[in-house]
């Protein structure tokens, strides 16, 4: 029996030996209440049957009077027992109870607060933030559905770091490191609120950008191209330049596709861009 249980059995023992206790003694008080009204009532039955101004009758008469008001004190005494009782409940039984309650809560908070983060470390990439792999199919499919059904249009575009790998072999993981968290920024910046940004690689990324047609997809990959061409990374006294190529997909140039095919498609118009120098968005045809 773990910790939880005995504190569960306790409480229940307390709980049952109380109300066990109100019970005998409301029998207890009961029973005496009764004996003494019923000895009142026949010691004034007794009087009315005698003279009234015999010395006997007033003694009985006083003795009733005494044991009523016995009966009444015999009362009082149970209602403060009672109260007494009621109160040792709420200290003895209904705070364990209340604050076993509320440990629970915080318990199954924290159980919910942990498996949050679980689920963000499953579908987020731990680096930058962004989402991973793990849910890039299915946003995609969702996509590719409402494409079909609603002819809403939509667009894949990959993006890869150019030589990446000179900069963590030149200046090691931690630089490269800030590197895609920077480049991170700069694609969360530059897509919409229904758009959605998934690092997929250790420097690929990939754009799902929703309801955009071709020119706009392709004015968003180029945007980003400049920008990452554009910008001075500087990490301590470590000045460089990068830029990235990419492949992207557009919905109105291709029907009837699945995820992974593209995916595939996409995937080979980046390593288009990566085999004509670099430095360019290659577009699926």
């Amino acid at each position: 029996m773990n910790n939880r249980e005995k504190l569960q059995s306790n409480l229940a023992s307390r709980y049952v030996l109380a109300m066990a206790f109100i019970a005998y003694l409301a029998t207890t008080v009961f029973y005496s209440l009764n004996t003494t009204i019923d000895e009142a009532i026949q010691k004034v039955n007794i009087a009315q049957s005698m003279s009234q101004n015999s010395p006997h009758t007033k003694q009985l008469l006083i003795e009733a009077t005494k044991k009523l008001l016995d009966a009444q004190s015999t009362e009082l005494i149970a209602w403060i027992a009672t109260l007494i009782i009621l109160l040792l409940e709420i200290i003895f039984i209904f705070q364990p109870m209340v604050r076993h309650i509320l440990e629970l809560k915080n318990e199954k908070a924290k159980m919910l607060e942990e498996n949050s983060a679980l689920q963000t470390l499953a579908f987020h990439d731990p680096l930058t933030g962004l989402k991973n792999r793990t849910n890039l199919e299915e946003e995609i499919e969702v996509a590719i559905k409402r494409s079909s059904v609603q002819e809403v249009e939509f667009a894949v575009i990959m993006l890869d770091l150019d030589y990446f790998k000179d900069v963590n072999d030149t200046y090691g993981h931690d630089v490269g490191d800030v590197v895609l968290k920077e480049i991170s920024q700069i694609l969360g910046t530059h897509v919409r609120s229904n758009d959605s940004v998934f690092r997929v690689g250790g420097e690929e990324f990939v754009l799902l950008l929703n309801q955009v047609d071709l020119n706009n997809a392709k004015k968003v990959a180029d945007k980003i191209r400049n920008i990452v061409k554009e910008k001075l990374f500087k990490i301590g006294k470590i000045e460089f330049k990068k830029t990235i190529s990419g492949g992207l997909f557009h919905s109105s140039l291709s029907s009837g596709c699945d995820v992974k095919s593209i995916l595939k498609q996409v995937d080979n118009a980046l390593y288009h861009s990566k085999n004509s120098g670099r430095d360019q968005i290659t577009t699926v045809s």
